[in-house]
C-alpha cells in the first residue's frame, strides 16, 4: 500500500506516515486509532510481531574515499553513510578540524543527541561551557550530552581528525531533530553561501 492510499484511508498526511514508517516520529494514541480505523487493523493485529526487515537495509558498508564530503570554514566533514536509513538513529562523521580557537570554530554550541568523539590523529582541545578545556591525544575519547554547548579546536600546526558518533532516540525526538548531520550542513551552506562577487567565507557550523 502506498503512502498516498494510506493517507486517504486514514486522514493522516502522507508526510506524517513517512516519518512514522522511517522511525523519525512516534505516533500519538489518536494517530494510532486513526490508523487502526482507516486500515481496519485490530488490536491483535497491531500487536503481532512484524516480519524481519531485509538484511540489506540494515547494513551499510563504506570503503575508503566513499561518502559525502563538505567543507565549512576550513573544517571538513566526511559522512561515510550519508544515504543509509540507519543514520536517523546514529550519525557517524569523520571530522577534520582546522579551527585553532573557539571563535574560529563558531563558538560554543549544543544540539540534540548523545555524542561520542574519538581522536584519530593530532591533538584535540575540547571546550565545554563552564568547564576548563580538555586536551585529548590520539586514542582519547569523550562522551557527552550534545545539548551542552561545546566546541572542537585543533592544537598544533596541522589539523586534528576525530571520529564522531551522534546517537538520537527516535521515540524521544521530533522529526526536525532527526535530520542527519549532513542535511544540516547542506542547509547551513545554502543559507550562508554568498552572492557571486562576495567573499566565499562561511559561517561556522557546530
Amino acid at each position: 500500500m502506498s503512502l498516498a492510499v494510506a493517507s486517504k484511508a486514514t486522514g493522516i498526511p502522507a508526510a506524517t506516515l513517512s516519518r512514522i514508517e522511517n522511525n523519525r516520529m512516534a505516533p500519538t494514541m489518536p494517530v494510532v486509532l486513526k490508523l487502526m480505523a482507516g486500515l481496519r487493523i485490530t488490536w491483535a493485529g497491531l500487536m503481532a510481531p512484524l516480519p524481519p526487515e531485509p538484511h540489506e537495509s540494515q547494513i551499510s558498508i563504506a570503503l575508503p574515499g566513499e561518502g559525502e564530503v563538505i567543507d565549512v570554514q576550513g573544517n571538513t566533514y566526511t559522512v561515510p553513510h550519508a544515504t543509509s536509513r540507519l543514520n536517523h538513529q546514529i550519525q557517524p562523521v569523520i571530522f577534520d578540524i582546522s579551527s585553532k580557537t573557539v571563535e574560529e570554530a563558531g563558538g560554543l554550541r549544543g544540539h540534540s543527541g548523545t555524542e561520542l568523539c574519538y581522536v584519530l590523529s593530532g591533538i584535540l582541545v575540547m571546550h565545554f561551557v563552564d568547564r576548563a578545556p580538555a586536551e585529548l591525544g590520539v586514542g582519547a575519547s569523550v562522551l557527552f550530552n550534545g545539548e551542552i554547548p561545546h566546541a572542537y579546536v585543533a592544537k598544533g600546526r596541522g589539523p586534528t581528525r576525530v571520529l564522531l558518533f551522534n546517537a538520537i532516540d527516535p521515540l524521544m525526538r521530533g522529526a526536525d531533530e532527526m535530520k542527519p548531520l549532513i542535511s544540516t550542513l547542506r542547509q547551513s551552506l545554502a543559507a550562508t553561501a554568498p552572492p557571486v562577487g562576495f567573499s566565499d567565507d562561511f559561517a561556522g557550523v557546530p
